[in-house]
């Protein structure tokens, strides 16, 4: 999904976003957000614009494949990484 681009951490569009998602109370669901700036070691990994691309997945539904967080173009030509 397309969102500020104001980081990871508790003031940012994302985490309000999963804080909101988290608080209906899912039974059995667990949201979390992938992070790229940690998931590469890179300040501003998706850039700097006014807008980003985010993700937000139920990690007891989905794990996270390491070294799948990529910013190459050529990862849309590859093969998924997750699906349902």
């Amino acid at each position: 999904m397309e969102l500020e681009n104001n980081g990871y951490d508790s003031g940012s569009a994302q985490q309000d976003l999963l804080n909101l998602i988290n608080s209906i109370g899912l039974s059995g669901r667990n949201y979390t957000l992938v992070d790229a700036d940690s998931a590469l070691g890179v300040i501003n990994a998706l850039g700097s614009d006014a807008i980003k691309i985010g993700l937000i997945y139920d990690d007891n539904t989905l794990d996270l494949v390491p070294g799948s967080v990529n910013t190459s173009t050529a990862a849309i030509f590859e093969r998924p990484y997750a699906s349902t």
